[in-house]
């Protein structure tokens, strides 16, 4: 480079590099906007790395002592070390701080060989025509055909070429039910055609007896040989024209009364219904035309028994009601009392029965695990009577036994009351 040109460089490096020690660090400030040749540009590029290179070697000289020498032998540097650095102009003070801010660079856009997609700078290098479904996707810059199937749309989606092709190949204005539709297509007025091979099936046709669903409906054949038999099943034979053989489909009978409702032999039947509601206080019925069928009204029938005997289990108001009772025979669960009557739900014992058992030779007393008890007072002293007769005797398992008073034929005891004679050999066991 000669001395003018020089010259002229260092001019523009007044505004691009500057090279200055702050505290301990090399600050290096470039503005590429003050570039205006490659020769400048290669100029301050050649500078920082000089900057770059002094400020690594002042850091190593804060690690050793002064006057050392460092392993490549050079001793300490300062600015004006750095080759082509005396001819770098000082910056005038007022300017020193403007070079602390990075300058921004600008993005340049990168189109090269795309027709649409992103510019590398958030910009776009084109759009695909959404008209044009062969190209209206773009993968990798190129605008290329998104759809795999042919729709009944006007548009070649497939992009063989042709257009709407499928959609109406029997020609009756209806497009293949199977095919997607778009807003419109020159092919068809309409879709839903479930059979696009034959001419006369399509939406809306007149049915006919041809075992065919002329008109796509999802039927075959329906109508022309009802009977109004939801039992049967209406058959339209082409040759031997409409029959009604029975069938086993659900049905509704009418009767709120009764379920699961089914054909059987040509009549609807259904088995009844339960309205049980679980509640003994109601009357559980059932209405063939009311709505669900079953109600229930309350009743007054007896309830659960609770156990109690001095109370009445009753149904009031659909509910099991148990109302104390009073003056209502009872059993208090003693023998040994009688007549007990409930008292506001409590059963009161009755008076103490009488366990007299008129005998003379038994104790008599109650129990209340037991009753009445009637204990033999065997061979206490007791009077045997007979007739208008009494004898003195004492008292056995049987009762009381007399003692003998006379003598009989033929036996051992005897009493004698007047003229007449009694044997008492069978009152003692022997």
């Amino acid at each position: 480079m000669g001395t003018t040109s020089r010259l002229g460089g260092l001019a523009f490096l007044a505004a691009i590099l500057a090279v200055g020690c702050v505290g301990e660090r090399v600050l290096v400030r470039l503005d590429t906007a003050a570039v205006d040749d490659a020769s400048t540009a290669d100029l301050a590029s050649e500078r920082v790395g000089q900057a770059d290179d002094l400020h690594l070697r002042e850091a190593e000289a804060e690690q050793r002592d002064p006057g050392d020498v460092v392993a490549d032998g050079v001793a300490d540097l300062e600015i004006g070390d750095i080759p082509g650095n005396n001819d770098i102009p000082d910056i005038p003070p007022e300017t020193e701080d403007a070079w602390d801010i990075p300058p921004e660079i600008p993005c340049l856009p990168d189109c090269s060989g795309k027709e649409c997609g992103d510019d590398g700078c958030n910009g776009s290098c084109g759009e695909c025509p959404a008209d044009q479904p062969c190209f209206d996707t773009c993968v990798e810059g190129a605008c290329t055909a998104s759809d795999s199937e042919e729709s009944c749309d006007g548009k070649d989606n497939d992009c063989d070429g042709l257009t709407d092709e499928g959609c109406n190949d029997d020609n009756d204005a209806y497009c293949d039910a199977e095919m997607a539709m778009g807003d419109s297509s020159p092919a068809c007025q309409a879709g839903g055609d479930c059979d696009d091979g034959n001419p006369w099936v399509f939406p809306g046709a007149a049915e006919e007896c041809d075992k065919l669903d002329n008109d796509c409906d999802g039927q075959i054949d329906e109508g022309l040989c009802d009977d109004g038999d939801p039992c049967t099943t209406d058959v339209c034979d082409p040759l031997e024209g409409c029959s009604h053989p029975y069938n086993s489909k659900p049905c509704d009978d009418g009767d709120e009364c009764t379920e699961s409702d089914h054909c059987f032999q040509g009549s609807c039947l259904g088995t009844d219904k339960n309205c049980d509601d679980g509640n003994p206080c109601t009357d559980d019925l059932c209405s063939p035309v009311t709505e669900g069928g079953c109600y229930w009204v309350n009743n007054s029938s007896p309830c659960d028994d609770d156990g109690n005997p001095c109370t009445m289990d009753i149904c009031e108001d659909g509910v099991c009601q148990h109302k104390l009772a009073s003056d209502v025979p009872c059993d208090d669960g003693n023998p040994c009392t009688s007549g007990d009557l409930c008292a506001s739900g409590q059963c009161v014992p009755g008076p103490p029965i009488n366990c007299d058992d008129d005998e003379q030779c038994t104790q008599d007393s109650c129990m209340p695990a037991q009753g009445c008890v009637h204990q033999v007072l065997e061979g206490a002293p007791c009077i045997y009577e007979l007739l208008v007769c009494e004898y003195p005797g004492f008292c056995g398992t049987n009762g009381c036994v007399p003692q003998p008073n006379c003598q009989c034929p033929d036996c051992l005891l005897c009493i004698c009351c007047g003229a007449i004679q009694i044997c008492i050999d069978n009152l003692f066991p022997g």
